[in-house]
């Protein structure tokens, strides 16, 4: 069974949210494929909270991991 290392997650978590940041505040947003900014869309402009977490968490997962079934 796969395991996640929380400490690291944490840690990459740190380091891209410092990156995003600091290209945000420089005035340069991030370009993505148009279906995946649709679907961002969908989900950052629902009042469930949940939603972004889960997507977040997911996403964290299956970096560390590639094994992990974030299905």
């Amino acid at each position: 069974m796969p395991s996640i290392d929380y400490e690291q997650a944490r840690r990459a978590l740190e380091e891209s949210f410092a990156l995003a940041e600091a290209s945000l505040l420089k005035g340069s947003e991030p370009q993505f494929k148009a279906d995946i900014a649709e679907a961002c869309e969908i989900i950052f402009t629902s009042s469930t909270q949940a939603y972004r977490e889960v997507l977040l968490g997911g996403t964290l997962a299956r970096i560390h991991d590639k094994s992990i079934n974030i299905r």
